[in-house]
């Protein structure tokens, strides 16, 4: 998945060790309860469309979003 370019599906964007980072609310959401908050809370983040994360490094994210974003698991005909 390509995070630098904004899709269908992103709804913020990130900046991530001075990188724009094109994501879902939602699927950072249900992997992290720190992003809930962010983003769904009482917090200032929750109401911007760009958001900067700190003290991250921008390959490190881009890690935990290919853990969360995709399935290595294969769908079979089974």
């Amino acid at each position: 998945h390509d995070f630098s370019q904004a899709d269908d599906l992103s709804d913020v964007c990130l900046l991530v060790g001075g990188d724009r980072v094109h994501v879902s609310k939602n699927i950072l959401a249900m992997h992290s309860p720190v992003f809930k908050s962010m983003l769904f809370g009482k917090f200032k983040e929750a109401g911007q469309a760009e958001v900067e994360i700190g003290e991250v490094e921008h390959k490190n994210f881009i890690e935990f979003l290919n853990v969360i974003y995709i399935s290595t698991k294969e769908i079979t005909g089974e």
